[in-house]
């Protein structure tokens, strides 16, 4: 997704972006995701990523085991659960990610995430170090734009892997700031 004029409207409740969100405006272009839908769970609107809660928005890949809450998803529990903990700045979302990694289970914690303002990307697999060929995030900065996307699309030079355990945080487009998790 390219990050230029990014805008979500927030919302008081949990829910799913498609349902009842406005369309962010990404360069002329919708966050596409395409994800296998969580064991048990029907495919439908109120499952569908991203998930907004308390100003944030998330699209999440992977599988979060144990987490606990009443949400439909393991996306969403982990949204709910991060939100009211984070005070929204990069030195405060590190040790909430490292309590997350190490608290339950998972296939994966990799999720594009956005306060309305700043577009925060992260990249984490350890329970299963062969997923590391599956889950992976690739970044590519330009004049006026970052865009990430789970394999480079395109052959345009510049396209960098995004190690495993990285933080990315993009303000400034074209721009990335990277934290270790």
């Amino acid at each position: 997704a390219h990050c230029e004029d990014v805008h979500f409207d927030s919302v008081s409740q949990s829910s799913s972006f498609w349902h009842d969100c406005p369309m962010p405006h990404f360069d002329g272009h919708a966050p596409p995701q395409s994800v296998s839908a969580s064991p048990g769970l029907k495919v439908c609107d109120e499952n569908a990523h991203p998930f907004s809660y308390e100003g944030l928005t998330l699209a999440h890949n992977g599988d979060i085991v144990d987490l606990p809450g009443d949400a439909g998803t393991d996306s969403e529990r982990f949204l709910r659960w991060l939100a009211p903990c984070w005070d929204r700045t990069p030195a405060g979302l590190v040790p909430l990610l490292r309590k997350a990694r190490t608290t339950w289970r998972h296939s994966s914690l990799t999720f594009l995430m956005t306060d309305g303002q700043r577009l925060f990307a992260y990249l984490e697999t350890r329970e299963r170090p062969d997923f590391r060929e599956y889950y992976t995030l690739y970044i590519r900065g330009e004049a006026g734009k970052t865009v990430l996307a789970s394999e480079p699309l395109d052959d345009k030079p510049g396209w960098r892997a995004v190690e495993n355990g990285a933080l990315l945080i993009v303000e400034t487009p074209g721009k990335a700031e990277e934290w270790q998790v």
